[in-house]
């Protein structure tokens, strides 16, 4: 499997702490750009979904590559903030990028650890003679699920999307991954109300119910982070056979500076090999 081209999307609105600062002067902006390593987010206004945002930055992609849409065998979509309860949004793309009807369409609900699931998904496909050419669409409005007063999410999270062109490469070696699950920590990052458990609450007070949005225990998912994340880079590189000094750059999920920080520390990671 081989990546062709890569392409994102963004709203039209960018949200800078200076902003930030001004609403919420209480908040110690520095300390927190030195703990997150955030300066600006890109905030979706009411017209801007994650479907719009990935069918944006899945035209530019085509733009960019004179890619034509006829070629493309899979689409898979990955969002937690869709834009219907169903159906999902690969479909609704589908039809608005005109891809193929008899095409490979799934959407996938997963945050953080997303992108290896779906380059795993995609590289099945395409070892399986499913596909010749996969486009991953990974997008998310996650300032939907940010209660206003909320530091610890207001800062850290914005808005975007990204596409990922992926074309078989039968002379590339297979590399093999680690992946893992831990369900019984759910509750450090979750939205409460809006499924089927627990309907969505009416906002009858002045402030919006915190049980709507985002609630996260962020010094309990850095932890976890911390622990689990240079387990699995080190299993990773032994099951491949693989050592630092053979491996061009390190691209984490960019949680937290602190998070990137402490990540680089345990593995020993050079800094000239750490993409922030």
């Amino acid at each position: 499997m081989k990546i062709s081209a890569m392409s994102t999307a963004f709203p039209k609105t960018l949200l800078t702490n200076s902003v930030l600062a001004e609403q919420y002067p209480d908040w110690d902006m520095p300390r927190l750009v030195e703990r997150t390593g955030v300066h600006a987010r890109y905030v979706a206004d009411e017209t801007e979904t994650a479907l719009d945002l990935a069918e944006s930055a899945a035209q530019n992609l085509i733009e960019e590559q004179n890619f034509s849409i006829s070629k493309l065998d899979a689409l898979i979509v990955c969002t937690e903030t869709p834009d219907y309860i169903v159906p999902g949004n690969a479909s609704v793309l589908q039809h608005r990028l005109g891809v193929r009807t008899d095409a490979f369409c799934l959407d996938i609900n997963m945050g953080c650890s997303a992108f290896p699931y779906l380059l795993q998904i995609a590289d099945g496909l395409l070892r399986g003679g499913i596909a010749k050419t996969v486009m991953i669409l990974t997008a998310d409005t996650y300032t939907r699920f940010i209660h206003p007063e909320d530091r610890s999410t207001r800062t850290l999270f914005g808005d975007g999307a990204a596409a990922t062109l992926l074309v078989d490469n039968p002379k590339a070696e297979r590399f093999l991954s680690v992946f893992g699950s831990r369900g019984d920590l759910f509750a450090r990052f979750f939205v409460k109300r809006g499924g089927t458990r627990f309907m969505k609450n009416d906002e009858t007070d002045e402030l919006p119910d915190i049980e709507n949005f985002i609630q996260m225990d962020g010094l309990k998912i850095l932890s976890f982070f911390s622990d689990v994340v240079p387990k699995a880079v080190k299993a990773s590189l032994q099951k491949n056979k693989l050592d630092i000094q053979k491996i061009d750059a390190f691209v984490f999920h960019q949680a937290s500076a602190v998070a990137l920080d402490t990540v680089q520390r345990l593995i020993g990671i050079p800094d000239s090999k750490m993409v922030r």
